[in-house]
């Protein structure tokens, strides 16, 4: 009797064709190609969310400062010329060689405006390079990953020992010439006096980028230090806190510097 019955328990089963099992193969190709663009701007969505925080908390910092001292951070330290100085000592922490160090991201964290963690172990130092300093794209620029700069056709530069956000300041130099490389950074072992900027919410403080400043011997070589890191825009802090994302910064004179008052 159980006999009989496995027989005709094996008749009436039916096992896939391999035709069925190319369709199902097929549908669910289909339905993946359908979620995986979905999941990647979500993904896209997520990291550009998160950097708009980080930059908003480097800004308070900056800002926390500036309420502090009356002006904004300078970009590094120089001496009475203007040249930077190299292999100084502050806060108890000897810097090496290179001239621009301490930066003004050093300066803050130095000074309790950023947390420690921001700092990463360099050679004998800590350089404050980590932690909100870094843009969550910045992970796959450590691990070789290219963005567009705002300079035409060109990718933007990328350091791991530079904080993953450009600040809005120039050399005394090139102010003195063209206030088209003003900023909030600009001084003389200082940025600019807090309550002297002419609109502070439409002034840039900080972009994604990756360099000390966005100080270069051009506006259009300036672009290299901007990096378009989230679906080819530009996450930017103004000098009030408030944070947009652009096309272009270089391209947006007023964004880098809109008068004083």
């Amino acid at each position: 009797m159980i006999e009989s019955h496995d027989r005709v328990f094996r008749s009436c089963r039916k096992s896939f064709t391999l035709i069925e099992l190319l369709v199902v193969i097929a549908i669910i190709a289909i339905l993946a190609a359908m979620l995986l663009p979905a999941l990647s701007s979500a993904r896209a969505s997520a990291k550009m969310a998160s950097c708009q925080s980080n930059i908003r908390q480097v800004a308070l910092s900056a800002l926390t400062y500036a309420g502090d001292c009356g002006y904004f951070p300078p970009q590094y330290f120089v001496d009475e010329s203007g040249n930077r100085l190299k292999g100084i000592t502050f806060m108890g922490t000897k810097y090496g060689s290179t001239n621009y160090e301490p930066s003004w991201a050093d300066i803050l964290m130095q000074m309790g405006y950023l947390p420690e963690n921001c700092g990463v172990k360099v050679s004998t130092r800590k350089i404050a390079c980590g932690g909100i300093l870094q843009c969550p794209e910045s992970e796959s620029e450590k691990q070789g990953k290219t963005f567009p700069s705002d300079k035409p056709d060109t990718l933007a530069s990328y350091a791991a020992v530079y904080p993953g956000y450009v600040y809005n300041a120039c050399s005394n130099l090139q102010a003195k010439s063209n206030e088209l490389y003003w900023g909030p950074g600009h001084g003389h072992n200082s940025g600019m006096n807090a309550d002297k900027l002419g609109d502070p919410s439409s002034t840039m403080l900080f972009a994604d980028g990756c360099y000390v400043s966005i100080t270069y011997a051009s506006a259009v070589e300036m672009g290299m230090r901007i990096a378009k890191r989230h679906t080819n825009r530009i996450n930017v802090v103004h000098c009030d806190g408030s944070v947009g994302t652009y096309n272009t910064v270089i391209g947006s004179p007023k964004l880098l510097y809109n008068g004083k008052k």
